[in-house]
């Protein structure tokens, strides 16, 4: 197929417009979701409007809708019209452009029919229990993207929740099972030291028996229960698998060996590249030591570096007592780790719960965490409030953009999982609809907006898109690239076949840019410019010229 471009004079808007109106006029009967007894209709430039009303012949009310582009709404009684040929003789009219219907619009949101939805505020905020309409975290929209539970490559995606209980047998609950276990054999089937883990593992008991307890299974429901089922609530994701893990009380031990079974379960899936173990990106953690020290904790907070260096983002709920986290201390909030998402809770109003902390750097972003309606016990559904609410919010949106992630995403997820891990964390910080009350008490100032985080994992797969492959430019190239042996400089030489602002970039496998310099192209078409690498870490690199919006094709730079 070939394509031919030509220089073109500018179109005006009214030819534009008009191109619109015709395709429409053409498919007005298709669908009957407009105001009947209304048209709307463009006049050509310099036609009588009186004219045009003479000729249409019907009385009615006229209304302007648009100046510039000449667009009229007609509201007339057709009782006794014919709309099809009413629209054939209205689109004879010589001072009528185009003409179509009144259409309705509706907002791109899906709004799933389970049967206590209306209940969710958190989910979708109109007002209900005194609150602020869209004061939410915009999930209804997020879903014509995607409900969760799969990644692009067929990933079943996992979130374990540590937690003191979970009712297995819930009917709006999906949890994970452990497929290469056999259960109650009495045997180590997959030879990862846990007897009979069918289920999950009780670390206070240490076995296999999960036993029910309201906190836990109310956790899981906000992140994963079954949406669009007609019964109960709906979770963020509607097909997500919750791990259950007993583990979050008694001693720092218990909590320790819980998050080990985790980590093995995510690190046997990276070694095996899906084969064996279990793909979970996130973990939540609604529990933690008030007031503790980072400094007093060093193995429990290094163990989040741990499990994001495979993958494993943590969200985790601040202390439900209204104090600076950065002056008095929370575990495992206030510890330092870039894989740890910490959460406070916020109202149906917007504002930070009272009875919660905060903090200007330990303190990410606020979560729905008052009067949030989710699964608990015997099969039922029941208000629970406080941080430990707030925290699966976010979990629940780790888990869901891993299910939007684009096939380039995933596969660096897979080769470069801490560094993708990171980049999950920021779309989430930096996409928060900011509030007055979080403003200097959390590190993005605001909360939690799903829908907003999609959009800019959505635009970053569009960078890579531009960034990463290789894209052919014959008026640009790159003619070489090495190191300056005299300094820690590379030097770069390019030929160029038109004049002009040019960059150069560096960046890295997942096309995160690196480095940025601008310079401008004088007569001569061969240069070189130098890039200084003292900061860059040991890996591989991508180096790219983009002239006029062009890329050249790229170079790999290694620095060891």
């Amino acid at each position: 197929m070939t394509f031919c471009f030509y220089r073109k004079k500018n179109l005006s808007p009214l030819f534009i417009f008009s191109l619109a109106l015709f395709f429409s006029f053409n498919s007005y009967c298709q669908t009957d979701n407009f105001n009947k007894g209304e048209i709307l209709f463009q006049l050509k430039e310099n036609q009588s409007l009186q004219e045009a009303i003479i000729k249409i012949g019907t009385p009615g009310k006229l209304e302007l809708v648009s100046k510039p582009w000449n667009i009229y709404r007609y509201i007339f009684d057709d009782k006794n019209l014919n709309a099809r040929s009413s629209f054939t003789e209205y689109s004879k009219i010589n001072e009528i452009n185009g003409v179509q219907q009144n259409h309705h619009l509706t907002l791109r949101e899906l709004i799933p029919n389970d049967s206590l939805f209306n209940t969710q505020w958190a989910l979708n905020n109109i007002g209900q229990l005194g609150g602020i309409p869209k004061a939410d975290i915009h999930i209804t929209e997020t879903w014509d993207y995607s409900t969760g539970g799969l990644t692009i490559q067929n990933d079943t995606i996992v979130v374990a929740v540590v937690d003191n209980g979970f009712e297995l047998n819930h009917p709006d609950l999906n949890f994970w099972k452990n497929y290469m276990e056999i259960a109650g054999n009495g045997l180590d089937d997959d030879g990862n030291g846990f007897i009979d883990d069918f289920d999950g593992w009780n670390f206070y008991t240490k076995n296999e028996v999960i036993t029910p307890a309201k906190h836990g299974t109310h956790v899981s429901g906000i992140i994963a229960a079954k949406g669009n089922n007609k019964i109960g609530i709906s979770g963020i994701n509607w097909n997500l698998k919750i791990m259950p893990i007993q583990g979050s009380g008694t001693t720092e031990s218990t909590v320790i060996a819980a998050y080990s079974y985790i980590f093995e379960q995510r690190k046997l899936y990276n070694d095996t590249k899906g084969a064996k173990g279990t793909f979970v990106v996130a973990i939540n953690s609604s529990f933690g030591v008030d007031k503790g020290l980072p400094s007093n904790y060093p193995l429990w907070c290094g163990i989040y570096d741990s499990l994001g260096k495979i993958g494993i983002l943590n969200a985790a709920a601040t202390a439900n007592i209204n104090y600076d986290i950065d002056a008095v201390g929370d575990i495992p909030t206030a510890c330092p780790s870039d894989y740890l998402i910490a959460v406070t809770s916020t109202t149906n109003n917007d504002k930070k719960y009272n009875s919660a902390a905060y903090g200007l750097t330990s303190i990410d972003i606020g979560a729905p965490g008052i009067q949030i309606n989710s699964t608990i016990l015997n099969g039922l559904y029941g208000y629970d409030s406080g941080t430990s609410m707030a925290s699966p919010h976010a979990a629940g949106a780790i888990a869901l953009l891993y299910s939007v992630a684009c096939e380039d995403l995933i596969k660096n997820y897979k080769i470069y999982p801490d560094s993708v891990s990171k980049l999950i964390k920021s779309f989430i910080i930096k996409s928060t609809d900011l509030i007055p009350d979080l403003k200097d008490k959390s590190v993005s100032g605001g909360r939690l907006n799903i829908n907003r985080a999609v959009k800019e994992l959505n635009n970053y797969c569009e960078s890579i898109n531009i960034k990463v492959q290789n894209i052919t430019n014959q008026a640009l190239r790159l003619k070489s690239i090495y190191p300056n042996p005299s300094s820690t400089k590379i030097v770069v030489k390019a030929e160029l076949m038109f004049l002009g602002e040019t960059k150069i970039f560096i960046f890295n496998v997942l096309g995160q840019v690196i480095r940025e310099e601008n310079l401008i192209a004088d007569q001569l078409k061969n240069f070189e410019t130098s890039f200084d690498i003292t900061a860059l870490a040991s890996g591989i690199y991508f180096l790219c010229i983009n002239q006029n919006d062009k890329y050249s094709n790229r170079l790999k730079l290694i620095v060891k």
